[in-house]
């Protein structure tokens, strides 16, 4: 029994009664009042007892004194109550026995009881049906929580207790938010119980990490149960294993961006392979076009001067075709390495030579800072100076005027280490892990661009570094400067 401070179910008047309850019409449901007299009988209850309103009660042929009943509870302080009734053998109906569920009710400022009637029989079938649907659910491995309209767990298959890690008797009239507390955000768990209050749907995501670390991804949905005189009898929380959907999405969403980057890549290599071809082309057969004029016309003043412009337009192509070789030969794996053990002061001095007059020109201030001690690692010698002369013909593209380059040598431990700084303008944190690869440079398109290069540069140093077993880091701030830092084992002695 439910105590009587419980709040009555309340209507307007017996039109809105139906209106609200016209789902009462598949069982027996009938309104009494105090004196038993019918004031309302649907179309089954009036089809099995053959009363109609105005009607008595007790006149059903039953085992029970059905007008003590009535009057007992309508003087006790309970809100509804439940007893069993069966009919007599006079009765012409299959079925015999029914358990009422009474509750009170104010109609039309009245106080009327409303019984409704479930018969044993049809209940046994139920409960029947439970029965092989609780089978199903739990050899299905179906994940499935039951709670009442308040949101306490009555029922949990057994795959629900394996992915709570807890059986049912651990579960039972827990708090069905309070379960869920760590297994999914402590924001969900405020909404979940919204849900409850609010007797809304409710649905996240939750992911797993097992033992192996694999993350499984599991969609929870709480739906509630609606039935006859309460809004909400029952909420049902199901658990659906989506992590081959999820994945699958991430799959396709990473194959995207791949796309994506590629079609970006095509762009970047056809933008700057016509800018870096188109202008040494053209400055090539302008300096001939004006190298034979002068032939032509004996003026021999400026023949060194345009030899040179040639030369550095000739010299600015091979070295682009010479980067597209290699990095297509790292690419592919299809080279071959002459390992020597060499003194990498004397590698880096040899290449630091041959920039001398380019930095003289650009007003770039060289600053070396070698160990003592000769510094010996295992490297192919023109791949190791392939590297450095990229990295110091950067720092000197993209310095400033009257900025400077400081190379360093050191050791630490088993490795050998090179230092290449710049007082540049630097690059911005998140390109630079872009700019190691082909083709890409942090200005983008080719015509646009400030400075000449194909974008092979650092991709060639640092594939090299690598298949030499180095390391190569970049530190960089935008605005002040970058350092390259490399880093080769020592060889064995």
């Amino acid at each position: 029994m439910n105590s009587i401070d419980q709040k009555s179910k309340s209507f307007s008047s017996f039109n809105e009664f139906r209106a609200r309850g016209q789902y009462f019409n598949s069982k027996p449901l009938v309104i009494i009042n105090n004196f038993c007299i019918i004031k309302y009988g649907n179309t089954a209850f009036q089809t099995i007892f053959s009363l109609s309103d105005g009607e008595d009660l007790c006149n059903i042929e039953s085992d029970l004194q059905l007008s003590f009943l009535i009057e007992g509870f309508a003087k006790s302080k309970y809100n509804s109550f439940h007893f069993d009734l069966v009919l007599s053998e006079n009765v012409n109906f299959h079925d015999k026995a029914f358990k009422v569920d009474v509750e009170r009710a104010l109609i039309e400022n009245q106080e009327y009881f409303i019984l409704l009637f479930n018969s044993i029989e049809e209940q046994k079938k139920i409960e029947e049906r439970i029965y092989y649907l609780i089978n199903a659910i739990d050899y299905g491995q179906v994940a499935i929580v039951i709670t009442d309209k308040w949101g306490f767990i009555k029922y949990v298959s057994k795959s629900s207790e394996e992915i709570l890690n807890r059986n049912i008797e651990q579960l039972f009239n827990s708090f069905l938010p309070e379960v869920l507390n760590g297994f999914i955000s402590i924001k969900e768990v405020q909404l979940l119980e919204d849900s409850l209050r609010e007797k809304m749907d409710w649905q996240c995501l939750s992911s797993v990490q097992n033992s192996k670390g694999e993350i499984s991804y599991r969609k929870l949905k709480l739906s509630p149960v609606q039935k006859h005189f309460d809004d909400v009898s029952n909420y049902i929380l199901t658990f659906n294993d989506v992590t081959e959907h999820i994945n699958s999405e991430e799959k396709l969403r990473k194959a995207y961006e791949k796309e994506s980057q590629l079609n970006r890549l095509k762009s970047a290599f056809l933008a700057n392979m016509s800018h870096e071809i188109r202008t040494p082309s053209t400055a090539i057969i302008g300096f001939a076009n004006l190298l034979r004029d002068d032939i032509k016309s004996g003026d021999t003043s400026t023949i060194v001067e345009l030899v040179d412009f040639l030369d550095e337009g000739i010299h600015r192509m091979v070295r682009l075709f010479d980067n597209i070789i290699e990095v297509s030969l790292l690419e592919s794996g299809d080279f071959i390495l002459d390992i020597q053990t060499e003194d990498l002061n004397e590698l880096v001095k040899r290449s630091c030579s041959n920039f001398y007059a380019l930095a003289e020109i650009k007003r770039i201030n060289f600053t070396l800072s070698f160990s003592e001690a000769p510094v010996f690692v295992e490297v192919d010698k023109m791949k190791f100076n392939k590297i450095v002369d990229s990295l110091i013909d950067n720092a000197i593209k993209y310095n400033k005027t009257n900025g400077h380059v400081t190379i360093s040598t050191s050791v630490s431990q088993d490795f050998a280490n090179l230092i290449i700084s710049d007082t540049g303008r630097g690059i911005e944190k998140n390109k630079i892990e872009a700019i190691l690869q082909p083709f890409v440079q942090e200005e983008f398109e080719g015509h646009k661009r400030t400075f000449e290069g194909a974008g092979l540069g650092l991709t060639v140093a640092n594939k090299l570094t690598k298949a030499l077993k180095g390391e190569l880091n970049i530190l960089s701030r935008k605005g002040d400067g970058t350092s390259i830092v490399l880093k080769f084992p020592l060889a064995k002695t």
